[in-house]
C-alpha cells in the first residue's frame, strides 16, 4: 500500500514530501463496495518509544520502522505535448 502522509503540527496541516510504504500482513475489507483508493483510512501515530501505531475504526494496529534492504525508485512519468519545446534557436 503506497500512502502520501500528511500530519497536524503546531503549524497546522503539512505534508511531507518524502514517500512512506506500509506494508500490511492481512486484507483491508470496506463494507462499502467502493474502492478505498483516495480515502483516509486511519490515522498514523508514533508513541515515545518511536513505535508507529495505525489506528483504523476501533482497531489499534502497532508495528515497526525499518529501512528497506534495496532502496525503491518512485517514477512520476509527464507527458510533454509541446515538441517545440525541444528546439533551440541559434
Amino acid at each position: 500500500m503506497f500512502l502520501r502522509i500528511s500530519a497536524t503540527h503546531e503549524a497546522g496541516l503539512q505534508t511531507f514530501d518524502n514517500w512512506t510504504i506500509i506494508e500490511l500482513q492481512g486484507t483491508l475489507e470496506n463494507k462499502e463496495d467502493v474502492s478505498l483508493e483516495g480515502k483516509a483510512i486511519g490515522d498514523l501515530h508514533f508513541d515515545g518509544k518511536g513505535t508507529p501505531m495505525l489506528v483504523i475504526g476501533h482497531h489499534l494496529l502497532t508495528g515497526k520502522v525499518v529501512n528497506l534492504d534495496k532502496p525503491y525508485a518512485v517514477l512520476h512519468k509527464q507527458t510533454n505535448n509541446d515538441k517545440d519545446d525541444h528546439k533551440h534557436e541559434r
